[in-house]
């Protein structure tokens, strides 16, 4: 509980912050986005920072939380809450299954898996278009209130999704040296090594892929509350679930700040190349996403987390242990007192 206090009295600088720094519907946005991200790469990050399953279609479950409050607030209850309560469900229950299909390959064959299932769900969204709209998406109606997850003020947005991309790097702080934490690491680094010690590898692996999937759900239904509307394009992409892997990857894969740090480096860059450029480079972004990638993975494979852990421990070193007493001399006794 101790290493989750920093990340908590960050959270309560994530709640000020917006209402202490501007009013200004910009730079709200840019936050709230800015903790969506956080939120949804540190999801991410439980699953392939902890278990070593890098999957590229996370965005295929924010997409289903998404769809599941659209849905609820037009089709079925008018009520956001349940659609993403609905979602969570839906994206946790879709996740066991894909994982009891996936989760026995290893490195690029599970993320090609992850992106089939992803390609799938979009495709699905995309052609089923008595239920989601098709291309054209659903509008959901603007009903502020706390039922519908719609709020008029954009700080409060900011705060929501802040609050939450905090409060998930405080529990992945929390569960990572415990117990649970040290059997996915184990899994990570050798899931055979681990099997052989009696960790249930396939049941924890289930279990995080799970709760990675409700996570990205909730705030996949959250962000389209804020942003009114749901389409396959701006929801399930491979190119989103690449950039939800740069995220946590810059920041740092395994570090409970990784996410967060790697949004907080991300995102105002994003928002400061489209304000420069416009649409005159629109994927420009994604060639500045490359480069920081191949600068990462080749000078701080461990994102910038451990790159400013090596740099401090650089500066300041730790305490050397104390010296080791010598050993005692080996007793000699003069060869006059032998003979006598």
């Amino acid at each position: 509980m101790r290493r989750a206090i920093p990340y908590l009295a960050a959270a309560l600088v994530a709640i000020a912050l917006p209402l202490a720094l501007t009013n200004e519907p910009y730079w709200l946005d840019m936050l709230a986005l800015l903790g969506f991200w956080a939120a949804l790469a540190g999801s991410w990050n439980l699953l392939a920072g902890y278990t070593g399953q890098v999957s590229l279609g996370h965005a295929a479950f924010s997409g289903i939380g998404a769809y599941s409050t659209a849905l609820a607030a037009t089709k079925l209850t008018s009520n956001a809450l349940v659609g993403l309560l609905l979602g969570v469900v839906l994206a946790a229950a879709i996740a066991a299954i894909v994982g009891l299909l996936t989760l026995r390959l290893r490195g690029p064959y599970f993320s090609i898996a992850t992106i089939a299932f992803a390609q799938v769900a979009s495709i699905t969204a995309l052609n089923w278009k008595d239920v989601t709209g098709g291309a054209e998406g659903i509008f959901l109606p603007f009903e502020p209130g706390p039922a519908n997850l719609m709020f008029e003020s954009p700080a409060t947005y900011a705060i929501i999704f802040l609050l939450c991309a905090v409060l998930i790097a405080a529990a992945t702080a929390w569960m990572a040296p415990s117990r649970t934490g040290l059997f996915l690491r184990a899994i990570r680094d050798d899931p055979v090594a681990a099997a052989s010690l009696g960790v249930r590898v396939t049941a924890l692996k289930l279990a995080v892929f799970a709760v990675s999937a409700a996570i990205a759900a909730a705030m996949g239904a959250l962000n389209a509350a804020r942003i009114g509307y749901v389409d396959p394009t701006g929801t399930m992409t491979l190119q989103l679930s690449i950039q939800v892997a740069l995220i946590a990857a810059i920041g740092g894969m395994g570090s409970p700040a990784g996410p967060l740090i790697g949004a907080i480096g991300i995102i105002p860059l994003q928002f400061l190349l489209r304000a420069e450029l416009g649409g005159r480079f629109g994927a420009l972004y994604l060639a500045v996403y490359g480069l920081l990638l191949v600068i990462v993975l080749r000078y701080a494979p461990g994102g910038v987390v451990d790159l400013a852990t090596r740099a401090y421990r650089r500066i300041r070193p730790g305490p050397t242990p104390p010296a080791m007493p010598p050993p005692p001399a080996p007793a000699t006794t003069a060869p006059e007192e032998v003979r006598s």
